[in-house]
């Protein structure tokens, strides 16, 4: 071949030597490019993201904000009309209680007391008379350490004789 045919082959050669060089570089830097946008795209996505969060959650705590409000509304409102229910029926207990019943009288209800009254107020102050459950609590009332260990043995033989019943 002749020199200047040789100079051609070199410079296609070169050229295409050149151009896979141009051609690795722009691919190297493309991809650093890339990413850089990636990474850039992402950190707009997450800043955006956290501004809707925080806009969520402030609207989520004013609406908690005005529901226990409401909720502490209608438990004043409650409570308020409870407690009047409560004073009225105090005042009409204390009213009932105020009343002296004696034998012959009538109580609130219309009926005749005959007595009824001294009696539950003899027993209530007298409780260790001759009925037994009577009886029972004026041990208990002396004797509280004895009477529970009382109570403690007749459950155990309480529950003795149940297990010997099942079998």
């Amino acid at each position: 071949m002749s020199r200047p045919d040789d100079l051609r082959e070199d410079i296609q050669r070169v050229r295409g030597d050149l151009a896979e060089t141009v051609d690795a570089l722009v691919a190297k830097t493309e991809v650093r490019r890339r990413a850089e946008e990636k990474a850039h795209d992402v950190k707009d996505r997450a800043v955006h993201k956290a501004h809707e969060l925080k806009e969520r959650a402030a609207e989520k705590a004013h609406e908690v904000k005005e529901k226990a409000q409401e909720v502490k509304q209608r438990a004043d409102s409650r409570a308020h009309e409870v407690k009047e229910r409560v004073e009225t029926k105090a005042h009409e207990v204390k009213d009932l209680a105020g009343r002296k019943t004696h034998d012959g009288e009538t109580d609130a209800w219309g009926g005749q007391v005959d007595g009824r009254v001294d009696a539950v107020r003899h027993r209530a102050d007298n409780p260790s008379g001759s009925h037994p459950l009577g009886q029972v609590t004026a041990l208990v009332r002396r004797k509280p350490v004895q009477a529970g260990a009382l109570g403690l043995l007749i459950g155990a033989l309480i529950a003795l004789i149940t297990r010997r019943w099942e079998r």
